[in-house]
């Protein structure tokens, strides 16, 4: 196993934490600088800060200010707000009931371990039962120490407010599965090598090998680097344009190195497995999720899934139907789509009449118009259907 060490970003014990929860495709910042948000995850955080008054703004996605407020925090304090249709509110602030609730349960562990252990000994003068009761007594002892374990965790993490149900960031990270950590189908040969990393939020994070910009996979989950000099290259994590984390990284000639990057309440975890063939370009693009109709130049360009589940639960929240689509239009600023996207982002619209102006919101930044007819085929009346192929008659 090889292992990347990067840097911790260590907070101070007094200091004091924000927890922002957002709707729709938005960007907090805290005293002008972006909140950390956690892969999966729709809140943002801001931790470590310094007792005393500080700014929260909440962006859109072309940085216009949509809600404004100023959050008085003290040491050990954790404070949570919620921004909803343009409008942040003040929902709880307090110290953590996790690291209670985790004693309690480590209590309870215990005790069921002691009653458990004592049934064994009294077992152990009736024979046959002695050696079942014994081994349900060592499980309930291994429970406990794993509880225990999980306190002396939450007693080194930043403190958290009382209302709060929700788990620490570490916890979150800890609970995310490694997508890529053995990843063995590559069919490039022993002068090359190829690296992954899973766990980062394409939305937000950007990664540089060399000064060589690295591919997001939405078919793989992960960021893919392919046809690799092996050895030691120069690894740069930027977060939402600005740099992160920066290290030294090492590939092996013929073998891929498979990654996950966990966000934590004090930094960043970097782990690494080698395992496989080394992955090639080719690899790489039968990799990707196939749609219909759509050529892998296409989706080479189109948003990528995340953002596009992103951008339909943004549309589905919005309350008023001309808002939806102005959500689309907004979108459509920044970004191109397939016929295959925009089909998914019209159910998300409740009329007709809406759709229709869905699409021609999206028509000028559609890739593949000549595959209109999966667009038509979204539509149950041939008026609407007649307006969309008016729409898609002219290139």
């Amino acid at each position: 196993m090889l292992w990347l060490w990067i840097p911790l970003l260590v907070a101070s014990a007094s200091a004091a934490d924000l927890e922002i929860e957002t709707t729709g495709l938005v960007r907090v910042q805290v005293d002008d600088r972006p909140a950390r948000k956690v892969a999966g995850q729709r809140g943002s955080w801001a931790i470590g800060l310094a007792d005393g008054e500080h700014t929260v703004r909440v962006l859109s996605l072309l940085r216009q200010t949509r809600a404004t407020m100023q959050v008085q925090v003290q040491g050990e304090e954790r404070v949570i707000l919620h921004y909803s249709r343009g409008q942040l509110q003040e929902v709880a602030r307090g110290r953590s009931l996790a690291v209670e609730r985790a004693a309690r349960e480590m209590t309870r562990a215990a005790a069921k371990a002691a009653a458990s252990s004592a049934m064994a000994a009294e077992a152990e003068a009736q024979a046959a039962a002695a050696h079942a009761r014994a081994t349900q007594a060592q499980a309930d002892a291994a429970k406990a120490a794993q509880v225990a374990a999980e306190v002396q965790a939450l007693l080194l993490a930043p403190g958290f407010g009382e209302a709060a149900e929700g788990m620490t960031l570490a916890q979150r990270a800890a609970s995310a599965e490694p997508r890529l950590s053995g990843l063995s189908a590559g069919t490039g040969g022993p002068a090359i090598a190829s690296a992954s990393w899973a766990g980062l939020d394409p939305a937000l994070f950007s990664l540089r090998l060399d000064e060589r910009a690295v591919e997001y996979s939405p078919a793989l989950g992960a960021f893919v680097a392919t046809d690799l000099e092996p050895g030691m290259s120069s690894l740069v994590i930027g977060l939402e344009g600005e740099e992160a984390l920066s290290a030294d990284f090492r590939t092996e000639a013929g073998r891929h190195v498979a990654c996950t990057v966990l966000a934590r309440a004090d930094g960043y975890d970097h782990g690494c497995v080698a395992g496989g063939a080394a992955l090639t370009s080719a690899d790489l693009l039968r990799s990707r999720a196939v749609q219909p109709g759509a050529s892998a130049a296409v989706l080479a360009q189109v948003m990528d899934e995340a953002m596009l589940r992103a951008l339909i639960e943004s549309v589905q929240g919005t309350p008023y139907a001309r808002e939806k689509v102005g959500v689309l239009s907004s979108a459509a600023e920044r970004h191109r789509f397939s016929c295959a996207q925009v089909v998914r982002l019209l159910e998300a619209l409740p009329f007709n009449d809406d759709k229709v102006a869905g699409v021609r919101a999206l028509r000028p930044v559609i890739l593949d118009p000549e595959n209109s007819f999966l667009i038509e085929e979204a539509f149950t009346f041939a008026e609407h259907r007649a307006k969309v192929r008016e729409m898609f008659a002219s290139p």
